[in-house]
């Protein structure tokens, strides 16, 4: 999904979509997108990156895995926000979790509302 994807080259199966630049529209309209997809596609959909719309698709009950990197450092004084800021409280059933290069974790969770 995307607002403005011009050159589709490299993501020769995206879904440019220009509403989307319309914050709560488009936020409404990609969810409705996306649970369309989700019961059409005979393979799973990702996401990544866009933060609002990840939020969006866990507050819908859309998302059925959550996959996320952990690299070993702590930012405390130079951090930016929590990726997860105003999103609803989930638990996490961890499913899968690997370790990518001795250091870095890649767990692969799945969310329930609390």
């Amino acid at each position: 999904m995307s607002s403005s994807a011009d050159d589709r080259g490299h993501w020769a199966r995206c879904r440019v979509n220009p509403r989307l630049a319309e914050r709560d529209r488009g936020e409404r309209d990609t969810v409705d997108v996306v649970a369309r997809l989700k019961e059409e596609s005979d393979v799973p959909l990702r996401s990544h990156g866009s933060l609002s719309l990840n939020r969006a698709l866990m507050a819908a009950g859309l998302v059925d895995h959550v996959q996320a990197t952990l690299f070993p450092v702590i930012t405390g004084q130079t951090g930016l926000d929590p990726i997860c800021q105003g999103a609803a409280d989930f638990d996490l059933e961890l499913v899968e979790n690997r370790t990518l290069d001795g250091q870095i974790q890649w767990p692969i969770y799945r969310p329930t509302l609390h």
